[in-house]
């Protein structure tokens, strides 16, 4: 083991600084040399030359200044209105909101009164439902056979009230106070049975039911009178000149009409009327056209052919009807033919006694054409008597004067025609 003599310790290191590194570096003999030093700042030198000669050097100029301050002014302008922009946003979205609170509340305020509303419907459904078929059973009250035997029932009241009338005018049968006390019996149940008829709205049931079926006949007549081709269609010529009074004509058309319907054919007066002992204009200028279609369009050249019978007549488009009174036996069977099938047709429609059927057919049949009861405006206006002076057309007649008077000015205003 050596002796601690003979150990020998390092040289104590000195401290080294910035300064003395470069001053090291400054003497000849330490590691880098002032040559390298000087080399360095002229690459240095050298490398500041070339940035200045390649990129120079900038100075923002007056313009330039004034450039940016205006660019940030608008953009301070840009964000300053996208801010009221986004404020007026928020006010509307607060005022939609609002709005919308209002309608939630608006609609829940409807729910539960529908709610409400519903319930109480639903308490008084049963009420309703009663009332809806008392409602039906009264509408369904009155029916053809209720009415039938209403008539049947009438019927013999009068049937009745006749025989005992018959029996307390006959000199040889006195029935004293008895039959007087009989017939006031009659008259009480005839009223009676006429009340009757007005029982829980059973006249308005009647009505009803006669309305719809005089539209029923008047659609069907319409139609038969009015055929889309007037030269195909099944044609009854009738004429209008009978050799009788104003109303004997009119009702001479009535007949015709009631034909042409049974025989299922459209009514063409012979020339349209137009020679007409009543007008020198004919039947238009004081009634309405019976038809839309013309004597020359429906008949033309074509031969009418006489009426014999529905059977024999069947293929001829075209058949003349004479007037009743000249049919003669065949007239009869005609008339019981024709008349007696058309009710029967409606009759599952019609709230009358059978022995009134044809009154009311025939009734329908003259006002569904309005010919037979309708004159032209200024002849109603014209033959319209008037209370002051009862006065005529211009003829003038004195109050309480006699009827023949008035009968003389009227057959005068209907001579003259119509004015203007």
């Amino acid at each position: 083991m050596p002796s601690p003599d003979a150990i020998s310790l390092p040289p104590p290191r000195r401290e080294s600084s910035p300064l003395r590194s470069i001053y090291n570096a400054m003497r000849p003999e330490g590691r880098f040399s002032i040559r390298l030093l000087v080399s360095t700042a002229i690459a240095l030198w050298v490398f500041v030359l070339f940035y200045i000669a390649s990129f120079g050097i900038t100075v923002p100029s007056r313009d330039v200044a004034q450039s940016d301050l205006a660019h940030r002014n608008s953009v301070h302008e840009a964000l300053v209105e996208k801010l009221e922009q986004t404020i007026a946003d928020i006010d509307k979205l607060r005022e939609q909101n609002a709005e919308l609170r209002k309608l939630a509340d608006q609609q829940k305020s409807l729910i539960w009164r529908t709610q409400s509303e519903l319930k109480q419907r639903k308490d008084a459904a049963p009420d309703v439902v009663k009332l809806v078929e008392t409602g039906d059973q009264k509408e369904n009250l009155y029916t053809k056979d209720h009415e039938v035997m209403r008539r049947q029932l009438d019927d013999g009241i009068r049937e009745l009230y006749f025989y005992l009338l018959d029996q307390s005018e006959n000199k040889e049968i006195n029935l004293g106070k008895v039959g007087k006390h009989a017939l006031d019996q009659m008259f009480s149940l005839l009223a009676t049975s006429l009340n009757f008829s007005y029982v829980d709205g059973s006249q308005e049931w009647r009505e009803r039911s006669l309305a719809k079926l005089t539209n029923k006949i008047q659609g069907a007549i319409e139609r038969k009178q009015n055929p889309t081709d007037c030269s195909k269609a099944k044609v009854l010529t009738c004429n209008l000149n009978k050799g009788c009074g104003f109303g004997c004509q009119l009702h001479h058309v009535a007949y015709c009409f009631v034909v042409a319907f049974g025989t299922n054919r459209t009514l063409i007066l012979q020339e349209d009327g137009k020679e007409w002992r009543y007008s020198d204009k004919g039947w238009s200028s004081v009634f309405q056209p019976v038809t839309k279609c013309s004597y020359r369009e429906a008949v033309g050249g074509e031969r009418a052919a006489q009426w014999e019978s529905e059977e024999s007549n069947s293929k001829d488009r075209v058949v003349f009807l004479p007037i009743v009174d000249g049919l003669g036996g065949g007239g009869r069977i005609c008339r019981s033919r024709f008349l007696g099938n058309s009710p029967t047709r409606c009759s599952s429609s019609m709230p009358t006694r059978p022995s009134s059927s044809f009154l009311s057919l025939s009734g329908t049949l003259c006002e569904v054409r309005t010919t037979l009861r309708r004159p032209l405006l200024n002849h109603q206006r014209r033959f319209h008597l008037k209370k002051s002076g009862g006065r005529w057309g211009s003829a003038k007649c004195a109050e309480g004067e006699a009827l023949s008077c008035r009968r003389g000015t009227w057959i005068e205003a209907w001579r003259r025609g119509p004015r203007g």
